[in-house]
C-alpha cells in the first residue's frame, strides 16, 4: 500500500521538473497507453518546457518494423530539437 502512495508516482503530487521534459511514446505501445504521455504533456505545459511526440516509429521499447517516411522525419525533428536546446 505505501508504494502506491509515493508522490513520485503522481505528476499532481510531485514537484514540477525545472529541466525541459521530452516525452517520446510509441503510438502502438501495448504496455503503457500512448495517452498517458499525452496527459502528462498537457499537465506539464505552462509549468515547464515540454516536447511531446507520439510516434509510429516505436512500439514499447523497440523500433517498429518499418516506420513511415513521416514517422522518420518526425523522429529526426524530435531529436534535432533536443540537440538545438542544449
Amino acid at each position: 500500500d505505501s508504494l502506491g502512495q509515493d508522490p513520485a508516482l503522481s505528476p499532481d503530487r510531485s514537484p514540477v521538473p525545472t529541466a525541459a521534459v521530452y516525452l517520446l511514446h510509441g503510438v502502438d505501445d501495448n504496455v503503457i497507453p500512448a495517452r498517458e504521455s499525452s496527459l502528462l504533456a498537457a499537465h506539464l505545459r505552462g509549468k515547464t518546457r515540454v516536447r511531446h511526440l507520439l510516434s509510429g516509429f516505436l512500439t514499447h521499447a523497440d523500433v517498429a518494423d518499418r516506420p513511415s517516411v513521416k514517422d522518420t522525419w518526425e523522429m529526426i525533428a524530435f531529436w534535432t530539437a533536443l540537440g538545438e536546446e542544449q
